[in-house]
């Protein structure tokens, strides 16, 4: 359970984790980036000490930090870049909402990669928050679980991609939100495949009560899902927007149109999530239309039995009764005509309600 409550009465600028995964130590990787040679050399530092004396002065270097949980070794490498306390405070917090700032030396960008928990019985949607640091030769990139979601990046750099040595860390930066909206736009993939499910057992009519039930719960949780992913990719819009947008002396003019196209990209997800959604209030709406159908019928049925049996049971009841004088009860065939008189009424019952598309 994610303790949001640990910051309440804390001023500004208090490092406490906020989150839910709790690693007790941060695992750092040190990747060092010669753009001139298109080569790069990993290093794995025991402690922070180690990875700020290897940090090289010459070279490009990208930072891996996993385990935000370990909020000490996060603030000693954090204040050793000079880092301002409130970005901090927002690496340390998982729940942070997306969001770009800009300081003189150096812009901060947190985000969120969603996935599908594969851990679980049942998947269910989850996230991993990435806040990232970019300065003049150093890219700091803090994440809060060990999944590592920028493995392809890392290999391209690994085998010289020439586009990844181009235009500098900037570049790096923009392959990790790019990844971060194509992950998105997987999920939402996934998403539809299974409200397309949804959709199939609404339309299977001999369903039972328990996939009904079931039926509900799952337009609920994917419901939620799609809010969560809209509240998240809405926030990175406007982030990307601000990157293709705003001058700063660490962003470079020739990728604006690399910014531009991934913020068209998170244009045309917020427009799925959006026709996501309005498909999944259909089949809400549908499979309220088919309990309610359901019902009706049900409670048709019933009313035919009841109405059949209304007027069986007032002759029953009204030869029932204890009366002495009765002509009817001293006739000879008096209980094999009353049989008769049911059985036609009956019949005649049956055949109106049948004409009528009642049966």
């Amino acid at each position: 359970m994610t303790n949001y409550g640990i910051k309440k009465g804390k001023p500004p600028g208090s490092y406490l984790y906020v989150g839910e995964e709790e690693i007790d130590s941060s695992e750092m990787t040190l990747i060092h980036k010669d753009n001139n040679s298109k080569t790069v050399s990993v290093v794995v530092p025991n402690n922070v000490e180690e990875l700020i004396s290897q940090t090289s002065t010459n070279l490009e270097n990208i930072v891996f930090v996993t385990g935000k949980s370990d909020a000490k070794t996060v603030i000693q490498i954090c204040e050793n870049y000079k880092i301002h306390p409130l970005v901090i405070e927002d690496i340390l917090n998982t729940n942070q909402r997306p969001k770009l700032e800009f300081f003189e030396k150096y812009l901060s960008v947190h985000f969120r990669v969603f996935l599908f928990d594969e851990n679980v019985e049942e998947d269910k949607l989850t996230f991993v928050s990435y806040s990232i640091i970019l300065l003049d030769k150093t890219l700091l990139i803090f994440s809060d679980s060990k999944i590592n979601h920028f493995e392809s990046i890392v290999t391209n750099l690994k085998q010289g991609k020439p586009i990844y040595y181009k235009w500098g860390l900037e570049f790096i930066l923009f392959s990790l939100l790019d990844y971060s909206v194509d992950q998105s736009l997987d999920v939402l993939n996934r998403i539809n495949l299974s409200i397309e499910e949804i959709e199939d057992r609404i339309l299977d009519l001999d369903e039972g009560v328990n996939s009904t039930l079931k039926v509900q719960q799952t337009i609920h949780e994917h419901k939620s899902y799609l809010i969560e992913l809209r509240n998240s990719v809405w926030p990175i819009r406007d982030l990307i927007s601000k990157l293709r947008r705003e001058q700063h002396s660490l962003l470079s003019e020739a990728l604006r149109v690399y910014w531009s196209d991934v913020y068209d990209h998170t244009i045309q997800l917020i427009d799925l999530i959006e026709t996501s959604r309005d498909h999944l209030s259909g089949l809400r709406d549908l499979y309220m239309s088919y309990i309610s159908n359901r019902m009706n019928e049900v409670m048709k049925t019933l009313t035919v039995i009841a109405t059949i049996f209304i007027p069986l049971t007032f002759l029953t009841s009204l030869y029932g009764m204890n009366f002495y004088y009765m002509p009817e009860l001293s006739f000879q065939y008096g209980y094999f005509v009353l049989w008769i008189g049911m059985i036609i009424i009956l019949l005649i019952q049956l055949y109106y309600f049948r004409r009528k598309g009642w049966m």
